[in-house]
C-alpha cells in the first residue's frame, strides 16, 4: 500500500494520506488475485492490511484465502470471517469498486458491518 500510493505511514508529513482501504490499492489486490487464481498460483496477504477488519472482508470477497498477521489479531479476525457468509463479502467488495475514495470506503464498510452485525 505504501509503495502503490507513495506515501510513507510513518513520515508525519505525509502520513495522513495513507489509506490502505484506497480504491488503487483494492484493485491492485484485486488484479493480483486475478492473475494468481489464472495461473493457479498460490496467494496470500499478511501485515497490517490482513489485520485490519474491513479489508480483511473485502480481501476475503476479492478471493483471497489466505490471510497471515500477528498472532494477537488471529482470533479478531478468525471470529469475523466465520460469522460473514462468503457471498456477503462479494457484495461488499463489489459495493466498493466504483467508490473513488478511501475514506468513503471505509465509512461504507463501517455501516455494512453494523447491519451484518459484524462490528465488535
Amino acid at each position: 500500500s505504501q509503495y502503490l500510493l507513495a506515501v510513507d505511514r510513518n513520515n508525519p508529513r505525509v502520513a495522513n494520506l495513507f489509506e490502505p482501504l484506497h480504491p488503487a490499492v483494492l484493485s491492485e489486490v484485486a488484479r493480483i488475485v486475478k492473475l494468481a487464481t489464472e495461473l493457479e498460483l498460490p496467494l496470500s496477504v499478511c501485515g497490517e492490511m490482513a489485520s485490519n477488519p474491513a479489508a480483511a472482508l473485502l480481501l476475503v470477497g476479492m478471493g483471497v484465502r489466505t490471510l497471515s498477521m500477528s498472532a494477537a489479531q488471529l482470533p479478531r479476525i478468525k471470529s469475523l470471517l466465520r460469522r460473514v457468509q462468503l457471498q456477503d463479502a462479494q457484495q461488499l467488495f463489489e459495493e466498493t469498486r466504483s467508490m473513488g475514495d478511501g475514506t468513503a470506503i471505509t465509512e461504507l464498510m463501517q455501516i455494512r458491518m453494523r447491519q451484518l452485525d459484524l462490528s465488535e
